[in-house]
């Protein structure tokens, strides 16, 4: 089978999301399917995470993919879009969020070639960011979607019912750990590390973390917070350090790191958390 994978932007991009469509496709390789990921970025563009070397990348090289670009730029991108599929011949398209479905949707109408929209955010994603309207606008479209997967059954319920006959049940792909965390050691130092890896977004909620810290780390003088991960908040979480003095020395933004799964091996201890709700692994 050709399929065909699309994500926004790919370029040293090392979010869940981009982690996904590479683990993905790679397997589908490795089941002997021809793959190919189309995404908006420049020519030079290299993926962070590794991709399998028989992946073809699709590049649509026009304009900036971070940018809101004009009419008649996307007019231009549509009419490449519709060459480089053509040309490819997928059997099906599989498009990672809503801006690259609504691209490849409109550029193979009347192609007959089926679109799926993988959905990996909570669709109550708008009550934080983004706007009614738009929300409006993404869940319209979502009527060209062959099928709409999304992380979790219970998603469904907040989707309009035209749309839940749609709707698939698709978790993401959790590779089996091959070493484990002790969360009763300390490391060399005598010290015990709380790690939290992801992007620096809204949606992460980092700054909740940071805030929860700060709160602990007088009683617990041992521990230090180590947040692993890059993005658009860096900067608000950097000032965020600097003007609370418990967390100097004690709380870190390493950056982005290809040796994430090293330090997730190494930790005492993990945490991920999201705009409203927080919870705790070992």
């Amino acid at each position: 089978m050709r399929m065909m994978f699309s994500a926004r932007a790919m370029h040293n991009m090392a979010g869940g999301v981009e982690r996904q469509i590479i683990t993905i496709m790679n397997e589908m390789v490795r089941r002997g399917h021809e793959v190919a990921l189309f995404s908006w970025d420049h020519e030079d563009a290299q993926a962070f995470y590794p991709m399998d070397e028989r992946l073809k990348w699709f590049k649509l090289d026009m304009g900036n993919p971070a940018r809101r670009a004009s009419l008649g730029l996307r007019v231009k991108r549509v009419k490449k879009v519709r060459r480089l599929v053509e040309d490819f011949r997928p059997d099906v398209i599989v498009a990672f969020q809503g801006g690259a479905f609504r691209m490849l949707a409109f550029a193979t109408l009347a192609t007959g070639i089926p679109v799926i929209v993988a959905e990996r955010t909570s669709p109550t994603m708008y009550e934080h960011v983004g706007s009614r309207r738009k929300q409006q606008i993404e869940l319209f479209s979502y009527r060209l979607a062959k099928r709409i997967t999304v992380q979790f059954g219970r998603y469904r319920n907040f989707y309009p019912p035209y749309l839940r006959r749609k709707i698939v049940e698709t978790p993401n792909p959790v590779r089996s750990a091959a070493r484990l965390a002790c969360p009763a050691q300390p490391n060399a130092a005598g010290r015990y590390t709380l790690l939290s890896v992801g992007r620096l977004s809204f949606q992460k909620n980092f700054s909740a973390l940071l805030e929860a810290f700060g709160e602990l780390a007088e009683e617990f003088k041992c521990w230090d917070l180590r947040i692993v991960g890059e993005g658009e908040d860096r900067v608000a979480l950097e000032t965020m350090l600097e003007e609370r003095p418990l967390l100097r020395g004690r709380a870190s933004l390493p950056g982005a790191q290809k040796t994430s799964r090293a330090n997730m091996q190494q930790r005492t201890s993990s945490v991920s958390q999201r705009a409203g709700r927080a919870f705790r692994t070992h």
